[in-house]
């Protein structure tokens, strides 16, 4: 399945129902949380998987540093877990948390079908591609289809604080608005890179992704490394 089609089919679910999770999801979300991919080699997060909640199934988090580049893994991670947990038919949502160590938890279980009474504060639609993106004139169709599941990734009330900037040599720079001391901006920004990179990686196995600035990524198609 196209990495687009997943994206679409992931929304942020805010009630459950009663699911207990049984012997056989325990052990294929254990898999899914040893086979995570690394977006810092020199990061090491311990993801787990607690059932102690009323609200749903279970949750999921991992202890973290509350620094930039840790905080981009724990987003970038984490999001693999929320699309891994879609494709076993979850549903998921990300939550803030107060809870010393971690910023966020993923929230899993099966949807009620009922809206929570937040959802009635979370900003409706999303912005369309063109209010993202900068240089215009160097959009591609292979990078279109890079931006389009981008832009569908999560977000705190639904705000989608990244921009993207479209450089020559198919290379994209996405970043955040004003993440200092804002930490769950980091994490945001580690979601928005997953999906830039699984999109991309879909037609081309090599594309990477590489650090700018604290707030700032350069996702770089396979077929571009090399170039000047």
């Amino acid at each position: 399945m196209k990495f687009i089609e997943i994206a679409k089919r992931r929304h942020s679910t805010r009630k459950y129902t009663d699911y207990t999770l049984t012997e056989e999801d325990k052990k294929s979300i254990s898999h899914l949380l040893r086979s995570l991919s690394s977006l810092d080699k020199k990061i090491t997060l311990n993801w787990v998987i607690s059932e102690d909640i009323k609200k749903a199934s279970a949750f999921i988090y991992s202890a973290v540093k509350q620094v930039p580049d840790e905080l981009v893994c724990y987003g970038f991670q984490g999001e693999e877990i929320v699309i891994g947990l879609t494709r076993m038919g979850f549903d998921t949502c990300w939550q803030a948390s107060t809870a010393d160590g971690y910023p966020a938890r993923i929230l899993l279980g099966k949807a009620s079908g009922e809206k929570a009474f937040s959802e009635m504060f979370v900003k409706k639609g999303r912005r369309p591609l063109d209010s993202f993106v900068q240089g215009k004139e160097n959009l591609t169709p292979v990078l279109k289809e890079v931006l389009e599941p981008a832009i569908l990734a999560p977000s705190a009330l639904n705000k989608q604080p990244w921009k993207f900037e479209i450089r020559p040599d198919e290379r994209l720079l996405i970043s955040v608005d004003n993440p200092k001391g804002a930490d769950l901006k980091y994490v945001e920004l580690g979601i928005v890179l997953y999906h830039a990179l699984a999109a991309a990686r879909d037609n081309d196995p090599l594309s990477s992704v590489r650090k700018v600035t604290e707030q700032a990524y350069e996702l770089v198609l396979g077929r571009s490394q090399g170039r000047a």
